[in-house]
């Protein structure tokens, strides 16, 4: 998706699916579009905004001159000295926080997070839930605008 920083300009120009590209082929395709977008067009490209899938960490590691995060690279199609920034949105960046959350000594237990010494664990979330709602009886009721059910918990 083309977004304008300073206009309206919404324009859908690509859309790749990150379970069938490899970052090789990723690389190669953005780049294109990068290319046609400063030059055929003169649009400045400022970032790239991805989900945290495979191919598109490996694509954005092959963008490393050292040691330590890839977080931009020099736009080799700007007239002027300008980097390509690489963001994740915001809604997937949420997700893989819960779900690493979710699986901290719980789920699929693949993760065991700490803070301070303490253990942070999914089941504290479904503990405070059920404790909420023993001492209120009817949850709805005392709290009208909350949303929150235990069918969020279960994941």
């Amino acid at each position: 998706m083309v977004r304008g920083v300073s206009s309206n300009l919404k324009f859908p120009m690509a859309n790749f699916a990150s379970n069938s590209v490899t970052a090789g082929r990723l690389f190669n395709l953005l780049w294109e579009a990068v290319e046609i977008l400063e030059c055929d067009l003169g649009l400045e490209v400022l970032f790239i905004t991805s989900d945290g899938a495979s191919p598109i960490r490996r694509f954005i590691r092959l963008h490393s001159i050292g040691p330590g995060i890839v977080y931009k690279t020099n736009n080799i199609f700007a007239p002027e000295q300008r980097d390509i920034y690489f963001i994740s949105d915001a809604p997937h960046l949420l997700k893989t926080v819960r779900n690493n959350f979710s699986n901290s000594y719980s789920h699929k237990k693949t993760r065991r997070l700490w803070k301070d010494g303490y253990d942070i664990s999914w089941m504290y979330i479904v503990y405070l839930f059920k404790d909420t709602c023993s001492v209120f009886t009817d949850f709805a009721t005392n709290y009208p605008d909350n949303k929150l059910t235990f069918l969020h918990l279960v994941l």
